[in-house]
Formats: C-alpha cells, sequence, structure tokens
C-alpha cells in the first residue's frame, strides 16, 4: 500500500466483507505496507482500506477460490478526506497452492 508519490503506508484498516455472509475480517498494514488475511473461505469479497489523511479505497468483486492466494497488485490511496471513497471493481490474480488455507495478501513492488 503507498501513496500517490510512492511512499509505503503502514497502519491502515483493511476490511474484507464477505458479499454473501456480510461476515468481515479486519487487519492493519505492516510498516513494510503489506497485509495478509489468512484462512479465508471461497467466496466473493469488498475491501475496504482506510487511513487518516487519505481517501477511502473499496474494491469490490474479489473471487477467492479453494487452495488460492489473491494478488491484489499495488493499491495506492489518494490524498484526501476520511469521508471520500474511492471504489475499483476489479478481480484479484489467482494463484493455486498446496496449502489448506485460503490467505488474502498484498505485497508492494520493489
Amino acid at each position: 500500500m503507498i501513496d500517490v508519490s510512492g511512499h509505503v503506508i503502514a497502519g491502515a484498516k483493511i476490511t474484507l466483507v464477505s458479499d454473501r455472509t456480510s461476515e468481515s475480517r479486519s487487519t492493519i498494514s505492516t510498516e513494510t505496507g503489506t497485509f495478509n488475511i489468512a484462512a479465508v473461505q471461497p467466496d466473493t469479497y469488498s475491501l475496504r482500506v482506510e487511513q487518516k489523511g487519505f481517501k477511502v479505497y473499496q474494491s469490490k468483486g474479489l473471487t477467492v477460490a479453494a487452495n488460492a492466494r489473491v494478488s491484489l497488485g499495488e493499491i495506492t490511496l489518494q490524498i484526501g478526506e476520511v469521508t471520500e471513497t474511492v471504489s475499483v471493481t476489479a478481480e484479484g490474480a489467482q494463484v493455486q497452492t498446496d496449502s489448506s488455507e485460503h490467505p488474502l495478501f498484498f505485497r508492494p513492488r520493489s
């Protein structure tokens, strides 16, 4: 997770919500701007990212399949009021793994 100038954003609140059950899970981005939500059940999800001083970022229609990892690519937060929202509708790339966990993770480019 980065800002528009490419600086890492740590401490952002990430919320993942199931479109089917409305169950939500939250985490905080690390000092490197990454996050991981493990053991996510197969479903379609909405993702919300919030950080003070930035517009809220939303992504809808994220499909998590069984035994898959979903990479969301680079998430860039726009500077703005907390009440402003940026919405994105897209699917993340799925990568098959040998694990029975279903993590959702993000890593910025090096």
